[in-house]
């Protein structure tokens, strides 16, 4: 990069050149903005027309003409929006497209762009600017605003239209010693500086101002007290050399600028087997001049373009430059005012006639010249003076021939030359059709492409840079407000969670196609579309589903807050889906009652074979519990039997014992062997017989409790099974048994 004192001996070789291809485009500019203000008579005109008393007027109609182009721009305003190359990038695309939506809002672009449209009609170019502004928000606003275009220079070899082929520009920009510590604290001076030579004011380079014609100072600050300060801004492109050197093992590349990248680098990658290649590419940095001094930069803000952009009109190639549609009407209008001019000249020379008379034809010359012109008053003559014919009027001068043509001539003139006809001033007071009508319109648009076309061209242009520094300048996380089909919403900048993506902000990410569509806003294009769509209606009115029938509605003529309340009421009704029909409801109703009618047949059969399944299941467990309880009675009877034969037994081993030593006892001499022992056998046979009663019992007791519990257990298993309905639907949703009465 150059240093300081090479770059201002750049920049004022570069000024010098812009200044003197400029000054005649500047002069006249600023003869094309007084004549459409309607300062159109040159000085000297205007001198000689005082010194002859003649009329001076002007019949403005080069502002109805420029005012008619630019209001057909302000009913046709176009929109940037970024349509990505690749459907991964769709969501990115939505977020600044309608980020740069909301900056252009904030900052009113729309108006700018149609402010600088109108200097380019005018002068043949129109100058905005893009730049970054902390005035209202710490975390930066976008600004466009439109330039003065006599504040401007630039390239002189820049051929193509709105400069695009530029190398660089220069603003000349006047601030106040104030504003200068404000924005620049370091800089102290000294602000003479030698780009202050009054190009803005006359476009001549040479300053012939009395008032600085005895400056002094060498070096010193020689300045007017209260005079404004020049900043010039200079902007410019530049080749840049870089390598370009591929990462080992991984698909990626790392850009270094050629001052980085030394010779002993260059080797050891060489050593590597490292593949690196050398490129140029364009960049584009600006710098700030104060006097002497470069006080800010250089610097990058949009490394592809400058901040500044030109809209340019018609080109003059002689001169390399361009020019709008006031210098086609300058003649015209001179014309047009100097034969109107005339005529009233003329009008007014002989709006009375005079008189010739002979010296003797009156006695008082003064008294006769001073009561001729007044009607009531009685002129008096010599004798004789009317009979001898000595007073007669002067003969009117002859009316020259085809003086009012001309004046029609000039007058038509305007349409002829701008290509602005009565159709689109909307003058037209013929009785034809609206469709030739517009047709008309058309043409004479037509006629005006390529002005419309410098205009789109600038705005896609714009649309780059405008894209740069959104994606570069403007904090994540700011808050902004975008509009989709679903209204509006604040959101971060950078995407809500739906909206996020991770390489939203890499270069990469910039790689889109800018184009420019009309926006729905404009009202010509409202008109004409809605115009196409009331013949189309009848025939898509049975094709086009409602969702597409609204978006027709945003192209109508109705209000914008009209329309965004019907399509407030289409959501809530696609939400709440769409209106039933009467015939399918009917028969979605049969459908039903046939589908439930069905269903209570399949659970009463299902119910059914459930009934009989738990029958059958019944019946088997009864017979089973019978098997079970006719095989515990036979086993307790067998028990019973074994018991009653076990204590048989046990009752006569102990009888056997007793009588055993009843037999000893007797043995020993009883006298009576009949008392005591036959008492004895008499007590244990007793005793026998109880103890088999009882055990008798005991079983029969037992079999009886048995015999019970099984026939509950059969009366339960053999008890009918019923339906159990829902008492509001009738269906059958269960069994239960149903037991009967004893004795049933």
């Amino acid at each position: 990069m150059a240093d300081d004192a090479s770059l201002l001996t750049e920049i004022q070789a570069r000024y010098e050149a812009a200044r003197d291809h400029a000054s005649r485009w500047r002069e006249e500019a600023r003869e094309a903005f007084r004549f459409y203000a309607g300062e159109q008579w040159d000085d000297a005109d205007i001198d000689k027309m005082a010194e002859q008393q003649r009329p001076i007027v002007t019949f403005n109609r080069v502002m109805r003409l420029v005012n008619a182009v630019i209001g057909h721009e302000a009913n046709n305003r176009s929109e940037v929006r970024y349509i990505p190359r690749t459907l991964g990038d769709a969501r990115v695309n939505e977020l600044l497209t309608a980020a740069s939506r909301y900056f252009r809002d904030a900052c009113d672009a729309e108006f700018e762009e149609s402010d600088a449209f109108r200097d380019m009609i005018i002068t043949g170019m129109g100058w905005t600017n893009d730049r970054l502004s902390d005035a209202h928000n710490p975390e930066y606003d976008l600004i466009e605003e439109r330039v003065d275009p006599l504040e401007m220079l630039w390239d002189p070899s820049s051929q193509k239209p709105n400069l695009a082929d530029a190398r660089y520009v220069f603003r000349r920009k006047r601030y106040t010693e104030k504003e200068i510590k404000a924005i620049w604290p370091d800089f102290t001076g000294p602000f003479t500086s030698a780009f202050d030579d009054d190009a803005d004011n006359t476009g001549d380079p040479v300053d012939r101002s009395p008032r600085t014609a005895y400056r002094g100072g060498a070096g010193g600050d020689d300045r007017d007290v209260g005079q404004d300060i020049l900043v010039l801004e200079y902007q410019y492109k530049e080749r840049e050399v870089y390598y370009v050197i591929s990462h080992p093992g991984v698909a990626e590349t790392i850009e270094v600028p050629a001052g980085e990248l030394t010779d002993e680098l260059r080797d050891k990658l060489k050593e590597r087997g490292v593949p690196f290649v050398m490129k140029r590419r364009s960049m584009t940095r600006r710098c700030f001049v104060i006097g002497q001094s470069i006080v800010q930069g250089p610097d990058v803000v949009c490394p592809h373009d400058f901040t500044y952009h030109c809209i340019t009109g018609f080109r003059d190639r002689e001169h390399h430059h361009w020019f709008g549609i006031v210098r086609m009407l300058r003649d015209p209008q001179r014309w047009s005012n100097k034969w109107l001019a005339q005529i009233m000249h003329i009008l007014n020379s002989n709006a009375k006639g005079g008189l010739m008379a002979e010296e003797g034809a009156v006695a008082d010359r003064h008294e006769f010249e001073a009561s001729w012109a007044d009607p009531a008053a009685v002129t008096w003559f010599s004798d004789g003076a009317l009979k001898s014919n000595a007073v007669q009027p002067k003969p009117p001068p002859t009316w020259p021939a085809g003086v009012e043509r001309l004046l029609q001539y000039a007058n038509a003139s305007f349409t002829d030359v701008s290509g602005v006809n009565q159709e689109l001033l909307g003058l037209a007071d013929r009785q034809q059709a609206g469709v030739l009508e517009w047709q008309r319109k058309q043409s004479a648009v037509t006629l005006l492409a390529p002005l419309f076309d410098s205009l789109r061209r600038f705005r896609k242009m714009q649309g780059r840079c405008w894209l740069y520094m959104m994606q570069r300048y403007v904090s994540d996380g700011r808050i902004i407000r975008i509009t989709s089909d679903q209204g509006s919403q604040n959101v971060p900048f950078g995407g809500p969670a739906g909206l996020q993506h991770p390489q939203w902000k890499l270069p990469e990410t910039a790689q889109y196609d800018v184009i420019v569509d009309q926006a729905p806003t404009a009202p010509n294009q409202k008109e004409q579309t809605w115009a196409v769509l009331t013949q189309l209606f009848p025939m898509l009115r049975n094709v086009l589903p409602p969702k597409m029938m609204m978006l027709a509605m945003e192209y109508s003529p109705l209000p914008e807050s009209f329309v965004a309340k019907l399509k407030e009421v289409q959501q809530q009704l696609e939400a709440q889906g769409p209106p039933p029909n009467p015939d399918m409801i009917r028969m979605q109703a049969q459908l039903e009652a046939r589908k439930a009618e069905l269903q209570m047949r399949q659970q009463e059969a299902a119910l059914n074979a459930d009934l009989e399944r738990q029958k059958a299941e019944a019946r088997m467990q009864m017979e089973m519990a019978r098997a079970k309880h006719d095989m515990e009675i036979q086993r307790f009877k067998a028990q019973a039997e074994t018991d009653i034969d076990r204590e048989r037994a046990q009752s006569r081993a102990a009888l056997d014992i007793e009588a055993h030593g009843l037999k000893v006892e007797l043995a020993g001499g009883a006298a009576d062997g009949r008392g005591p022992i036959s008492r004895l056998f008499d007590g244990l046979s007793e005793r026998q017989e109880r103890t088999l009663a009882a055990l008798t019992e005991s079983s029969q007791r037992s079999a009886a409790a048995l015999a019970a519990g099984l026939a509950e257990l059969a009366n339960a298993l053999m008890a009918d099974n019923e339906l159990v309905r829902d008492p509001r639907t009738g269906r059958a949703v269960g069994t239960r048994k149903v037991r009967k009465p004893d004795g049933v």
